[in-house]
């Protein structure tokens, strides 16, 4: 038995009563909830790694078609050997090479942008309500807003 639920007990505290049992509840529940969020971005980390070795690199990866939901029945993939770059089509039973080319003419794929939550609720709600916060006026670019203007 943990001494901090020992000690609790020995006081004479039993479920239910005091406010022991509170602290211990709420202690426990964050040191789960930040282990599983320390936890999983350490194994997110470990499985991005995976995949990718130092001499070979899938640079894209299409799925042209599919055949049930589980499985991709259909996949062209560019991967980067030793500064070549080779177009490649897999389907569940063959392997093809499609194109050879050098791995400078193919360009970096774009990151796609990101913003924070805060941001995108601003202009959503900016999008939404107008410059006055107005919850009553209705969404900008819509009728009643363009014959407002007119006026």
């Amino acid at each position: 038995m943990p001494v901090l639920t020992r000690n609790l007990l020995a006081a004479g505290n039993t479920p239910g009563s005091g406010s022991g049992w509170i602290i211990l509840f709420l202690v426990s529940s964050v040191a789960v909830i930040a282990g599983s969020y320390y936890l999983t971005r350490f194994l997110a980390n470990k499985m991005s790694s995976m995949g990718q070795g130092r001499q070979i690199r899938i640079r894209e990866s299409v799925v042209v078609a599919r055949g049930s939901l589980r499985q991709r029945d259909k996949m062209v993939c560019i991967i980067e050997v030793k500064g070549k770059a080779y177009l490649v089509a897999f389907t569940a039973n063959t392997v093809a090479l499609l194109d050879t080319m050098d791995a400078e003419d193919i360009a970096e794929p774009e990151k796609p942008q990101t913003m924070k939550f805060t941001d995108a609720l601003r202009a959503t709600m900016m999008n939404r309500f107008g410059k006055s916060g107005d919850a009553d006026a209705p969404p900008r670019g819509t009728e009643q807003d363009t014959d407002r203007d007119d006026e």
